[in-house]
């Protein structure tokens, strides 16, 4: 489970079954600005509303493969990357 304080996002949990969507998120995070808000760049990414980026950042709704490429080209970061570090 991850929860985001002061834009910072904070994994709880790691389930394996969410480890690579708390990975691609982590790096995400990374690559934002202080001052960006993670949920807000997912919401505007996916164009998804800020309660539909909540669930995925938090792990209660999986992010879809397509939603996956989405993130990586827009972020500029490498899905096979989230892959091979989770190797």
């Amino acid at each position: 489970m991850a929860f985001i304080t002061k834009n910072i996002l904070v994994i709880m949990k790691t389930d394996k079954k969410y480890y690579i969507q708390n990975l691609l998120f982590e790096q995400i995070q990374k690559s934002l600005p202080p001052h960006a808000a993670l949920v807000n760049e997912i919401s505007d990414s996916l164009k998804i509303g800020v309660d539909s980026a909540y669930r995925r950042i938090r792990g209660d709704k999986l992010i879809n493969f397509e939603e996956a490429v989405t993130l990586c080209n827009r972020f500029g970061i490498s899905l096979n990357g989230v892959f091979i570090q989770n190797g």
